[in-house]
């Protein structure tokens, strides 16, 4: 994916970002599926599924 406002490579060439699969674009933030998406993939955090 080259469309992102964020670069792959630091300054001094080295991949830091790797962009895996496209989410589309929204209008407004997707609140709670970022809400789901952080209780399913850091549950240590304490969020909840859905909590809005």
């Amino acid at each position: 994916m080259d469309d992102s406002n964020y670069h792959p490579f630091d300054q001094s060439g080295q991949r830091h970002t790797e962009y895996l699969r496209r989410h589309g674009s929204f209008n407004e933030v997707p609140l709670e599926r970022l809400i789901d998406d952080f209780a399913k993939y850091y549950p240590g955090l304490g969020y909840k599924a859905s909590a809005l």
